[in-house]
């Protein structure tokens, strides 16, 4: 019987591998690819919701359409969603929203800075205050950071309100979407926003 020769072919190893190097560096520069690009279209789908920091350019504004606060000409708002960093009416305006959105938010006394209460107002003796000039308008910091404003001066006593001065008011607010991003750990763990990049 006649013997049979198998013929094997030498196969360029080194070769070989140089193309599996290849191969892997461009699978792994692809990989790299995806996930910017994935983030990318993360952050531009991102919605406002608990734990997202958000930031807005807003206007406030009264019944009678005047201007009472606006953060245009200035660094927009950040602030962390579901935190309590804005009144309640906000908050519920903004919730699943997206950057670039602008919105209108008509926010009702109840979902923004409360009722006018009675009990808030107080008189107290002019001596009370060491001697200082006090007059109408001014303001002081309570213990507790509520706002106290005087709102009479007698010659021996001072009337005081504690209520916030939009108490009562309906409240209207324009606002723009301007970015949504996570929250840091750090964000989290103080309830606040460290910063337009999440750093003091």
């Amino acid at each position: 019987m006649q013997a049979v020769h198998y013929v094997s072919e030498t196969l360029p190893l080194k070769s070989i591998g140089k193309k599996l190097y290849q191969y892997k560096s461009n699978f792994v520069g692809l990989v790299v690819v995806v996930k910017r690009l994935t983030l990318c279209i993360r952050r531009l789908i991102m919605n406002i919701t608990k734990n997202k920091v958000a930031a807005i350019h807003y206007t406030l504004r009264d019944s009678n359409g005047t201007v009472l606060d606006s953060s245009q000409g200035r660094d927009p708002l950040y602030y962390l969603h579901g935190a309590n960093n804005l009144i309640p009416g906000m908050e519920e305006g903004l919730e699943g929203r997206t950057k670039g959105e602008h919105l209108q938010l008509d926010v009702a006394p109840e979902k923004g800075y409360g009722k006018r209460d009675p009990a808030l107002v107080e008189e107290v003796p002019l001596k009370a205050f060491g001697g200082q000039n006090i007059e109408v308008g001014m303001q002081f910091e309570a213990n507790d950071g509520q706002v106290i404003t005087v709102t009479k001066v007698g010659s021996d006593s001072v009337t005081v309100d504690a209520n916030h001065p939009l108490a009562d008011q309906n409240l209207y607010f324009d606002v723009e979407v301007l970015d949504v991003r996570d929250a840091t750990a750090d964000e989290l763990a103080h309830g606040h926003v460290h910063g337009p990049g999440g750093h003091h």
